[in-house]
């Protein structure tokens, strides 16, 4: 008696060894990585070392005005002044940049780095023209993050018919207030710079700019 034979299945493919689609905030993790190598390598250098690191690439106000370091209106972002400077911002990075990256992209996330960054060290730099504080660390890009976040999703409340004019007005204005507080306030956060204080000015900074260029920066606007 004949039997008919089975058709013979297709053997899945082999996963790769190393899959880079497995990695998918893989350039948030690089630019955490930079971070905190950057920092390691500051605390575990001597105190001369660490003293050019900051002096070569924090940014400064006054130095910005008169044309010098340029480039540090970026750099900035990158270092950080203590250990709990470092990890309150990387925690509050990788959650919001994982989330932004997805909804942007690599290109337009290191687009948005830059850019709120860089308009963090430009505010802080017009309202301390004068002076020699150095401004170190993340928190500019941060508040930016929270902005491309919260304007996504009232552009979606939007089109699905809700008003959200006077939300999106108190939302702006009570990041903005707030951190206008707190920069009154002088609350270390371990790192000695800013005047011992938050460095607001770029936090605000970093937050209008991110707000504004985030229709552009997505993949896809709604609407």
């Amino acid at each position: 008696m004949d039997h008919d034979t089975p058709p013979e299945l297709e053997r899945p493919e082999r996963e790769p060894f190393f899959n880079p689609s497995a990695f998918e905030a893989a350039p948030v993790v690089a630019l955490m990585l930079a971070m905190v190598g950057i920092h390691c390598w500051i605390e575990f250098s001597d105190v001369y070392e660490a003293n050019r690191v900051y002096g070569s690439y924090a940014f400064i106000a006054v130095d910005f005005w008169q044309g010098e370091h340029l480039y540090t209106a970026l750099t900035y972002s990158l270092l950080h002044g203590s250990w709990m400077h470092l990890g309150f911002n990387m925690v509050a990075f990788f959650a919001l940049g994982s989330a932004c990256w997805k909804i942007m992209g690599t290109g337009k996330f290191f687009v948005f780095f830059a850019l709120t960054a860089v308009a963090g060290s430009v505010l802080f730099a017009l309202f301390r023209p004068g002076e020699g504080s150095v401004l170190v660390g993340a928190s500019g890009v941060i508040f930016g993050l929270i902005a491309a976040i919260k304007r996504m999703d009232y552009r979606i409340k939007a089109l699905r018919g809700q008003d959200v004019r006077m939300a999106i007005v108190r939302f702006i204005g009570i990041i903005v207030a707030i951190n206008v507080f707190i920069g009154m306030v002088p609350i270390s956060d371990g790192s000695g710079f800013a005047g011992e204080a938050v460095a607001w000015e770029a936090h605000v900074g970093g937050f209008l700019v991110g707000w504004a260029v985030t229709p552009w920066l997505v993949k896809f606007w709604p609407g």
